[in-house]
């Protein structure tokens, strides 16, 4: 048995319940986009970020966004964003923190970053504010502490939501 667990530490892939493979994590980390104005380069950009994390083809996570001044913030809860994954395809679910309207948008990761469109809103804003979610734009990859921080509080938020 142990030698058994010492080989398949080196080289067993896991597999899901089902016996498929597992997804690869491609949705997995801080994505974000900035919304400058190009008549105003002396002011801060709007921006947004999702922090995501993946599991299998589960796709889990939060969501920050703001007006170039910073003064209308968009912060989701822990999770705000929820979907599944299949392949490079995401399909995702994200909760305005700011007007608790519901948006629906696919995420393609084929290009190293991340495509978002927006497919729907089907739930309406419930007090006449704009959410600050993308329409159709290109998220890059964020790697720093701040981030990383984050995700590991989104990863914890994220498996105790996905508990019975």
């Amino acid at each position: 048995m142990a030698l058994m667990t010492a080989a398949c530490a080196q080289g067993c892939a896991s597999v899901n319940a089902d016996g498929s493979a597992p997804e690869a994590a491609r949705f997995a980390g801080a994505w974000k986009v900035d919304w400058c104005d190009a008549g105003q380069r002396d002011t801060d950009c709007a921006t947004f970020t999702a922090y995501l994390v993946q599991d299998g083809d589960r796709v889990c996570g939060t969501h920050y966004g703001a007006d170039a001044r910073q003064n209308r913030m968009d912060e989701g809860g822990m999770p705000s964003i929820v979907g599944s994954a299949k392949g490079d395809t995401a399909t995702v679910e994200i909760r305005s923190g700011r007007n608790h309207s519901l948006t629906r948008a696919r995420l393609d990761a084929s290009s190293g970053a991340i495509r978002w469109t927006t497919l729907d809103i089907p739930e309406a804003a419930t007090n006449g504010e704009p959410a600050f979610v993308p329409d159709r734009d290109q998220l890059r990859k964020v790697d720093d502490a701040a981030s990383r921080e984050v995700l590991a509080q989104v990863r914890d938020a994220c498996r105790r939501s996905a508990e019975p």
